[in-house]
């Protein structure tokens, strides 16, 4: 049997720099077919990632032994022994998830998140005998949306979810060199002085529903213009950090809710919308998942400003402190508003509610939210932006998250045995201010199953799960 070594990265997991391992006939075919249709572009780049996983697993050891003995140490996961976050990582690219595969823009989004996971867990596991199966999965990943983003007159009308898929054009430019990743992320860069903004300059979510604002849009703008400014517009550094923070600010001030201590899920600024409050313009609901989609903002733009801190000029830290305590606020509220068997209802400012439910993309989010901001320092008063932490300590936001964590692997996520896979349920679909925004309206938005949204959050909670726990396995890891 061969033991599995695994090698937990302790620091600045967010960096852009990538590693150049990629099948090359991927990206070769990927750019050959450039100047073609979409269509054609996509079949090609999932033709060639198939019959690298095929290769793959024909080479596998054959005296790997892939039967998990029932009596290993699981850590409460749902399978014998195996890692939880590659397990959904493998079902995931099994089932093709995050590939883009139409020109519906709020596929973006599902799209961007899918690539920074799997980007988070081939650095987390860096030996892992599948790390090159899922690395080549990045790059299949990124370019299916080269080409959507890829010109920015149109990706102007986009929703701000477009930015979710910024960082992995700034990866891919920074391993090959390829124009057309630049031409990308600078499409991308360039249509942010066209987005429109609110009289506070506060971005709109969307051009076509003017004045609204959403949380939910942070998690894509954030953590891609930090690195776009510090690798290709290092001069304005400190001008593009401080519009982050004041994007922060703005949500915060409009959106902050007296009784939870967390934000609703967005604001209309001309306070037109028939649920508008009159005085801030805020919505009346706090949803889980957006206040998921703003703490992974707010924890990962630290973690990248303190992991480029220097390269910047010194003005360009200045508003970190202001960032830190937001996440501070949000980790005292989550443990005050968790559900006590484990998890945040979908709406979480009507915890006994008729119809309500505890969400699972959202609690994943959180979980990733509550251990990684422990382990980096982010709720200690007086933390630093220079400072970087690898803090492993038990905490009451790590009990709240452990807590989390296990209800979500009891109630929503199952080991399916036909084709060896995992798989996750409660997932919300998506939800629109353009709407009565009414709990009614949240609650009746049926629950996708194998939701991408709630693959990748079950990762990304997963990864957090195994560094607090320093979970390594005497078994090696192996698909389901």
């Amino acid at each position: 049997m061969v033991c599995r070594r695994s090698h937990v990265v302790p620091l600045s997991e967010e960096l852009y720099i990538t590693d150049k391992l990629y099948i090359d006939v991927a990206i070769l075919l990927g750019a050959a077919m450039w100047p073609h249709s979409l269509f054609f572009v996509k079949l090609s780049l999932l033709l060639s990632f198939v019959s690298h996983v095929v290769a793959t697993d024909s080479t596998t050891d054959s005296t790997t032994d892939s039967n998990i003995d029932p009596g290993t140490n699981n850590h409460g996961y749902v399978t014998y022994g195996n890692i939880s976050s590659l397990d959904m990582a493998w079902s995931m690219l099994s089932r093709q998830q995050g590939i883009l595969i139409s020109n519906d823009t709020f596929q973006l989004l599902q799209t961007g998140f899918a690539q920074k996971t799997f980007q988070k867990l081939v650095r987390q596991y860096p030996d892992d005998r599948y790390r090159g199966t899922f690395q080549t999965y990045i790059p299949v990943l990124i370019n299916s949306a080269v080409y959507t983003v890829g010109d920015v007159d149109r990706v102007i009308p986009y929703p701000l979810d477009r930015f979710a898929v910024g960082n992995g054009m700034l990866n891919q430019f920074s391993a090959t060199q390829d124009e057309k990743y630049r031409y990308a992320f600078e499409s991308l860069a360039q249509s942010i002085p066209a987005q429109p903004r609110n009289d506070e300059s506060g971005l709109w979510y969307w051009t076509a529903q003017p004045n609204l604002s959403y949380l939910d849009g942070m998690y894509s703008f954030a953590p891609f213009y930090v690195p776009y400014a510090v690798l290709h517009d290092p001069d304005n550094t400190t001008t593009i950090i401080a519009d982050i923070a004041k994007q922060f600010d703005i949500l915060w001030e409009h959106c902050y809710n007296n009784k939870t201590g967390l934000l609703v899920h967005g604001f209309d600024a001309s306070k037109k919308a028939s649920w508008a409050d009159p005085k801030t313009g805020a919505s009346p609901h706090v949803l889980a998942r957006s206040v998921g989609y703003y703490t992974m903002a707010l924890i990962d733009t630290l973690e990248l400003i303190t992991a480029n801190s220097g390269n910047m000029p010194p003005g360009a830290l200045a508003p970190w402190t202001s960032m830190q305590k937001k996440v501070k606020l949000i980790g005292d509220a989550l443990v005050k508003n968790a559900v006590p068997s484990g998890g945040w209802y979908h709406v979480i400012d009507e915890p006994n509610k008729q119809g309500n439910f505890i969400e699972s993309s959202a609690t994943g989010m959180l979980v990733y939210s509550l251990f990684k901001g422990n382990r980096l320092g982010y709720f200690n008063d007086g933390a630093s932006p220079t400072a970087k932490l690898n803090n492993l300590n038990a905490s009451t936001y790590t009990d709240v998250a452990n807590k989390a964590y296990l209800y979500l692997n009891t109630t929503y996520i199952t080991a399916n045995a036909n084709n060896q896979t995992f798989e996750i349920a409660g997932t919300a679909s998506t939800y629109s201010l353009d709407s009565a925004a009414s709990y009614e309206y949240y609650v009746s938005r049926n629950a996708v199953y194998n939701s991408p949204i709630g693959g990748s959050a079950y990762i990304l909670a997963s990864l957090e799960y195994e560094r607090f726990h320093n979970v390594t396995s005497v078994e090696p890891w192996a698909p389901l």
